[in-house]
């Protein structure tokens, strides 16, 4: 089931897009809806965002976080989460682009572009979950989705895949993790793999990660990084 937010501080343009989220979208879901960040974020048990879908207004309660600054959190806390931006100030239309979002609707055309923006996000809901890691360990089989690994270790023979919110450990090689991970994956050291949309900062001998993370960066990988890094910058 699909688990949907809408981030809206007028009751009328809430009430209307719930109308038409029920009537478009052809799967179960549920909806929750929030006034202000600080509700939103209340409601992200142990730090972690619950939410497929999150349809955000820009300008919400003036003392907290703008519908911006939120989805830049909602970044961090769940890659995989779908933003749509829904508001009547076009003037943000540039800043949006400091977030990863799908869409962006002036509230005037909702109904010409929102069945479109829920097309788009459901397909990379789909998309994102088709792009699972594999590996084995101690004969048990584990899947997880490449969207939450922060980067990965080897040392003493045992591979470390590091997420937000656990370590995976496993006996496979670098490079046969490698072969199924995506291209925002590189080697940025050799012992170390890191997910490129989970970079904050590069440097020449380190990287900084979301999560406040460094991870080594070697001389030889650097220009590959480099990069891999603005490719993924430009995507995003």
């Amino acid at each position: 089931m699909l688990n949907i937010a809408i981030c809206e501080d007028n009751p009328v343009h809430s009430r209307k897009l719930n109308a038409m989220i029920e009537t478009l979208l052809p799967l179960p879901f549920t909806i929750h809806n929030f006034a202000s960040s600080r509700e939103f974020l209340a409601s992200c048990q142990s730090g972690i965002c619950p939410y497929d879908l999150i349809f955000m207004d820009i300008e919400l309660d003036k003392n907290s976080m703008n519908g911006i600054e939120l989805s830049q959190e909602i970044n961090v806390r769940n890659p995989k989460a779908q933003i749509i931006y829904i508001t009547q100030h076009l003037e943000y239309v540039s800043c949006v682009y400091e977030t990863s979002h799908t869409y962006f609707i002036d509230k005037e055309h909702l109904d010409l572009y929102l069945e479109k923006a829920l097309r788009a996000a459901l397909y990379n809901l789909e998309t994102v979950q088709q792009q699972i890691l594999h590996f084995k360990r101690q004969q048990k089989e584990y899947r997880i989705p490449q969207s939450d690994i922060l980067y990965i270790e080897r040392s003493l023979r045992i591979s470390k895949i590091n997420t937000r919110t656990e370590q995976f450990t496993c006996s496979q090689r670098l490079s046969d993790l490698m072969e199924q991970l995506t291209p925002t994956f590189v080697y940025c050291h050799r012992s170390f793999i890191v997910n490129l949309k989970t970079v904050k900062t590069l440097n020449r001998d380190e990287i900084i990660l979301v999560t406040g993370q460094a991870v080594p960066v070697s001389r030889a990988c650097y220009p590959e990084v480099k990069k891999a890094f603005a490719k993924v910058i430009l995507e995003i």
